[in-house]
């Protein structure tokens, strides 16, 4: 990789830019770990140094993004706290993937992960109009009120197979 290549003080400060663009795209929509992972690997840092790096590096903007969307949530509290088993039960399977796979696995699955969370990124408006229509805890049909539910059960699953690495 030409990126390898460069002074070390070009590529702290492309590392650099890179978690400020990843940072302010988290905390604004999501989707730092775009920007930020592929960078890290561009410029020669193993996959799994990475994939940490780029987790661990967003964790700030995360929390600065739950906090200015706090009035969001908190219209809907009850759907979130309901969603949280099922998250942690895709979190759960995506973590015993990932240790029972390969470092090779991994690196396999990667461009996939990163394939499936971009179409779901871009998507997002879409589920989100789809959502907005769904009555979760009422009178909807129960495909529409299991939907969120197996939305998220999926979609935490990559994050762990991301997150935690064998090697």
């Amino acid at each position: 990789m030409l990126a390898t290549l460069l002074p070390l003080g070009w590529r702290l400060i492309i590392i650099g830019f890179a978690g400020v663009l990843a940072g302010i795209s988290n905390g604004i929509a999501g989707g730092g770990t775009f920007l930020s992972f592929p960078t890290l690997v561009a410029l020669g840092i193993p996959t799994l140094q990475a994939n940490v790096s780029s987790t661990v590096g967003i964790i700030p903007s995360t929390f600065g993004g739950i906090r200015g969307f706090r009035k969001e949530l908190a219209l809907h509290k009850k759907l979130l706290i309901e969603l949280i088993p099922t998250c942690m039960l895709g979190s759960i399977v995506g973590m015993v993937l990932l240790l029972t796979g390969s470092n090779q696995t991994f690196r396999d699955v990667v461009p996939w992960l990163i394939g499936g969370a971009t179409l779901l990124f871009a998507l997002a408006p879409r589920i989100a109009r789809y959502l907005s229509r769904a009555d979760v805890s009422g009178s909807a049909s129960p495909i529409r009120r299991r939907s969120p539910f197996v939305g998220i059960f999926i979609a935490s699953i990559p994050p762990m197979v991301r997150t935690i690495n064998p090697s």
